[in-house]
């Protein structure tokens, strides 16, 4: 009798072991929905000047490269600076764009290297080139930045060399509000 009634609790008490995991289990998870959070966008006021970066504008699936040879990329800051702003503001003509519907909204900095390197070596070029004209072209300046290292690249479905250590290629996107071109989404 005894050994039946110690079963019977053995049984009783090995059964309680599963709430003992799902007891901490429902309090994490708890937790970690009352701990999401929820960011909301401040809303432009109506005083504010229109932007491309309004409600209407629409990223360029049309991408644009603007290459820095090893001696532009070590030229002046001034000179980086105009080059780079030049070629910016000829794509938004090319397209038929106004310049104040238009900016750059995402690049890509691929830096190349040495064919004894690797690509991680090419990003840390990168890196540093995205830093520096982050800092010199007011264009970049809110501009969301990406770097890669690479000997070439793929812009609009053709091949695009990038060459060795201290050539770039920045990969740029438009964010327009003009509905004439459909957007990448």
């Amino acid at each position: 009798m005894r050994r039946d009634n110690w079963r019977t609790r053995s049984t009783e008490s090995s059964s309680g072991v599963g709430w003992l995991y799902a007891d901490p289990f429902l309090a994490l998870m708890l937790v970690g929905f009352g701990s999401s959070v929820v960011v909301r966008h401040a809303i432009p006021s109506a005083s504010a000047s229109p932007s491309p970066a309004a409600a209407n504008a629409v990223l360029s699936c049309n991408e644009f490269a603007v290459p820095l040879a090893a001696q532009l990329a070590d030229a002046t800051d001034d000179a980086l600076r105009t080059f780079i702003t030049t070629a910016i503001d000829d794509e938004i003509e090319r397209r038929g764009w106004e310049l104040s519907s238009a900016r750059v909204a995402f690049v890509i900095v691929v830096g190349g290297f040495e064919l004894y390197e690797g690509a991680g070596d090419g990003d840390v070029n990168a890196r540093a080139m995205r830093a520096r004209i982050r800092k010199i072209v007011p264009a970049l300046a809110t501009a969301e930045m990406r770097t890669a290292g690479a000997r070439s690249t793929t812009l609009n479905d053709a091949r695009l060399p990038v060459g060795n250590n201290g050539d770039y290629v920045l990969v740029m996107y438009l964010l327009h509000s003009n509905n004439a071109e459909m957007s990448c989404l």
